[in-house]
């Protein structure tokens, strides 16, 4: 599995592909999102306090009904959704099926990690 995403995020990949590929598949792999979600979930779990003020962050945002569902605002929609009191999950290595994990629960916290990696969280992580 590990193999798989690191060619996934292989950007000499995109580089030999046709002009018809897809350009959101291209900039996609260019932004290397599994290496950027880890670096966000290891961010979070590094401090106490970023891990508390995600989860006051939920809380907030869930009471204050701020969190709209992403896919529906990429469609024009704002469909406002709950985001359930979870954390993110980091992959381990020798389980296979632990990144899906990490993914999945990636993106029922969206609305929450999208707005923490606008923060300077990341920036004070590197």
């Amino acid at each position: 599995m590990q193999h798989v995403l690191t060619a996934f995020e292989d950007t000499t990949i995109t580089d030999n592909l046709p002009e018809e590929a897809d350009e959101a598949w291209k900039r996609a792999v260019k932004r290397k999102p599994v290496t950027r979600l880890r670096a966000l979930i290891r961010a979070l779990r590094a401090s106490g306090k970023r891990h508390e003020a995600f989860r006051e962050r939920i809380r907030s945002g869930n009471a204050a009904s701020e969190f709209v569902d992403p896919e529906a605002h990429e469609q024009g929609d704002c469909n406002i959704v709950k985001v359930p009191e979870l954390t993110l999950l980091r992959d381990v290595d020798t389980h296979w099926d632990s990144v899906y994990y990490m993914i999945s629960r990636a993106r029922t916290l969206r609305p929450v990690t999208s707005w923490f990696s606008c923060t300077s969280i990341l920036e004070s992580y590197h």
